[in-house]
């Protein structure tokens, strides 16, 4: 995110219209297993914060498919956003906590991976598992970030604008995966009600 700031700028990133945007891309996803009006409450919310960060060009599909690490270090690969969305919507600035939700979602679908092929795994080390990368990787980038512009000023908004991109980010999923593949649907929809959890 440092590289991409320096390379295409920033400007301030706007509140409502990040929430406008979130409320949009998850318009019409249901799901039993939480309640649409909470997701809607939560990625309403952002409106209250007027220090929401730095909008900029962002990976837009960051997730652990998309590193790769060699002998000479780690490389991201595909900086073309999620191929199901318009391109002037993959293009447009938003929040680098974006990329950041989009990390820590695939280290929960890691685990539901490594817990379904294995086909005897513990579920309680598979959450353990997500939970212990999900601290570090967060870690190693507010560290990685401190007293940067990039972020919000504020920590306590800057998790709480991660935690409403999360929830946006695993709704999307959710939809995905009813289309696509309703068997994993329980992963994604086992995020939102985490995530809806947090207070």
């Amino acid at each position: 995110h440092t590289a991409l700031a320096a390379a295409f700028g920033v400007s301030a990133g706007d509140a409502g219209e990040w929430a406008d945007a979130a409320l949009t891309r998850v318009h019409g996803i249901e799901h039993p297993a939480f309640d649409a009006a909470e997701v809607r409450a939560v990625l309403h919310s952002l409106r209250r914060f007027p220090d929401v960060g730095p909008a900029m060009r962002i990976h837009g599909d960051y997730h652990l498919g998309q590193v790769m690490r060699t002998d000479d270090g780690w490389f991201v690969l595909d900086f073309e956003g999620e191929p199901t969305r318009p391109v002037e919507e993959r293009s447009r600035p938003a929040s680098p906590l974006r990329d950041v939700a989009g990390m820590v979602r695939s280290f929960g679908y890691a685990a539901a991976v490594g817990l379904r092929e294995s086909g005897r795994g513990d579920p309680g080390i598979a959450a353990a598992w997500e939970r212990r990368n999900r601290d570090a990787y967060l870690e190693g980038y507010t560290s990685a970030l401190a007293g940067s512009p990039l972020l919000p000023s504020d920590p306590a908004v800057s998790g709480a604008v991660l935690r409403a991109l999360e929830l946006d980010k695993a709704v999307y999923e959710v939809g995905y995966e009813q289309g696509h593949r309703p068997d994993w649907v329980d992963v994604p929809a086992a995020a939102v009600n985490r995530l809806l959890s947090v207070r």
